[in-house]
């Protein structure tokens, strides 16, 4: 499967909020929070297959927040829904498929257990909000995490799913004490940000962060009432960076384009990459279908692109000669140097993050 789409010059926009999912990807470069708008939503093509896991999870966690899940059956009728209307070939893009759609069912069916449990000593009850809306007071912070536990009607516990790896490797790796418990730092940031909500909304903050694993494995995301008091600094930071211009705000670096998803448009981009994985940017000088019905596109700057069995009609293709475009996460079909034939050293073929956005400047 890969997916066309048009797109056109990026728009800015200061943003009347961030969630704590998206602070500290928009701390890390703020460009990032002018482009966070629905006019540029094309260009959310390019998501790696455990962020649109991810987006699946959390919709269903909303519908289980609005009481549209209270079994098994609804689990499933609403998994399929979601599934069938934004992302059909999902459960083709990511391994163990099956496996989180039932760990997402055991989770669920925990806090269905616990929506409203008495406690053990004498008037104390517990309450677990799902996707429950924290809005701070100044408005620029509002998010929803996957579980926010009350204990007469004061935080807790707060978690959180996760459907990718929830560890630094990098920070690990250099720790080189056989070590992998360095959380990752937007993950932190997300967590802390969830706290300083709560407090702000009940009072007090909660005793845990949690964030928990694909297979159900809790994570305690370590923090200090420190931590926490330092979240309006970093806030009133970001939001007063917006009214710079976009040069100065942008902060190109492998690591924060690599994997953003306005890299396509954005003027600032720094896409350099390892020899074998690469995005493309060209226009399309000709289309080739070959008889097992793969598809190659040659660009003028003489790049090579095949495209394994596509699903996306062949006419759709064709038309994309003369035109400008961009392809993320193109691998290198020879990756071995000694075994690329003359010719071919320019030869990419599309992987499963890989989406062909069509440049439009008008």
């Amino acid at each position: 499967m890969i997916e066309v789409k048009e797109v056109y010059p990026l728009v800015e926009k200061i943003p009347g909020y961030l969630s704590p999912s998206t602070f500290n990807w928009v701390a890390a470069c703020p460009l990032r929070g002018l482009y966070a708008n629905n006019d540029n939503s094309a260009y959310l093509a390019g998501l790696f297959p455990a962020a649109r896991l991810g987006i699946l999870v959390h919709k269903v966690y909303e519908d289980f927040s609005d009481k549209l899940i209270n079994n098994e059956e609804e689990f499933l009728t609403r998994w399929a829904f979601h599934a069938s209307n934004g992302d059909q070939f999902l459960k083709y893009d990511v391994d163990n498929y099956g496996v989180f759609l039932s760990n997402t069912w055991q989770n669920l069916q925990r806090s269905i257990q616990r929506r409203s449990v008495p406690g053990r000593v004498t008037g104390q009850s517990f309450k677990v909000l799902t996707e429950e809306t924290l809005t701070s007071g100044c408005g620029r912070i509002i998010g929803k995490p996957d579980l926010l536990i009350l204990k007469n009607e004061k935080p807790v516990e707060i978690r959180d799913y996760k459907t990718g790896g929830i560890f630094d490797a990098e920070a690990n790796a250099e720790l080189d004490n056989g070590s992998d418990n360095v959380i990752k730092k937007a993950y932190q940031q997300q967590m802390h940000l969830y706290a300083w909500l709560a407090n702000s909304i009940y009072g007090n903050y909660p005793g845990k962060l949690t964030l928990i694993s694909f297979d159900g494995v809790p994570v305690f995301v370590p923090f200090t009432e420190i931590d926490l008091a330092v979240v309006n600094q970093k806030i009133d930071h970001v939001f007063g960076a917006f009214n710079q211009p976009p040069s100065t705000l942008a902060n190109p670096s492998v690591e924060n384009c690599r994997f953003c998803n306005y890299r396509a448009g954005c003027p600032f981009k720094d896409v350099s990459s390892p020899a074998t994985v690469k995005d493309l940017g060209g226009i399309v000088k000709d289309v080739r279908k070959y008889p097992s019905g793969n598809i190659a596109l040659t660009l003028e700057n003489s790049d090579r692109l095949l495209i394994d069995r596509p699903t996306t009609p062949i006419d759709d293709l064709g038309n994309l000669v003369g035109k400008l475009i961009y392809v993320t996460f193109a691998r290198l079909f020879y990756q071995d140097p000694t075994k690329i034939p003359v010719g071919l050293t320019n030869f990419y073929v599309v992987t499963k993050s890989s989406f062909i956005l069509i440049k439009n400047d008008n």
